[in-house]
C-alpha cells in the first residue's frame, strides 16, 4: 500500500549567525513527521536528518541536501535522498 509523508511536525536548522544572514555555508537539521495510508491518518511516527549547503548567489540561492528517513517502529524501512534547490531573495 502507498504511504505519504506528511508535512514534518518539527524541523531544527543549525547555522552559524553570519552564514545564515547572507544564506550561505552548511546546515544540518533534523525532522520528525507521521506516515499514513491517506493525508489525515497517523499510523507511524518518523524521524529524519538531514545536512546541506547552500550558495549566495547575489539575488538568488542555491543549494544542496542529502537526507536520511526512518520510522521508529521499523515497519517502514528507511529512506535515503538527494535533492537540489533554486530559491530568490524577497526584501
Amino acid at each position: 500500500m502507498k504511504k505519504y509523508l506528511l508535512a514534518a511536525a518539527a524541523a531544527f536548522a543549525f547555522a552559524a549567525p553570519a552564514a545564515a544572514a547572507d544564506f550561505a555555508g552548511p546546515r544540518v537539521g533534523v525532522t520528525i513527521g507521521v506516515i499514513g495510508d491517506d493525508i489525515v491518518d497517523t499510523d507511524v511516527t518518523s524521524f529524519g536528518l538531514e545536512a546541506g549547503y547552500d550558495w549566495d548567489l547575489g539575488g538568488a540561492v542555491a543549494g544542496i541536501q542529502a537526507e536520511y528517513q526512518n520510522d521508529f517502529d521499523g515497519d517502514i524501512g528507511h529512506e535515503l535522498a538527494a535533492t537540489a534547490r533554486v530559491g530568490g531573495k524577497i526584501g
